[in-house]
């Protein structure tokens, strides 16, 4: 998975210079792309790596949610106290956090 991540960045950061080198009507080497597409290889990679997060926790946040009621109705299936009115919550919580902000739309 490593070596696809980095393959996947490194394509992603060449296809911007051959772009360039193209409207600008120079040719494309693959020594010139390469060296470029190096240089900018980590802001490519934290970029596809905060972008799978985005895409990702909501999920994760989902399943937390899901597991933390589980595993309250496990425990104590007849407490009615606050440890099931915290867990109820949080789960709530958590859940409202998988939701798209509306804040932006215009």
């Amino acid at each position: 998975m490593l070596g696809m991540l980095v393959a996947t960045a490194l394509i992603n950061a060449a296809v911007p210079a051959v772009i360039q080198d193209a409207v600008l009507g120079r040719p494309a080497r693959f020594g010139t792309v390469l060296r470029r597409a190096w240089s900018r290889l980590g802001a490519v990679i934290g970029s596809v790596v905060l972008s799978t997060l985005a895409a990702v926790l909501p999920g994760l946040l989902l399943i937390l949610a899901f597991v933390l009621t589980m595993v309250q109705v496990v425990v104590n299936p007849d407490d009615s106290g606050t440890a099931s009115a915290v867990t109820a919550i949080l789960s709530v919580l958590f859940a409202l956090a998988t939701f798209p902000s509306p804040c932006g739309s215009g």
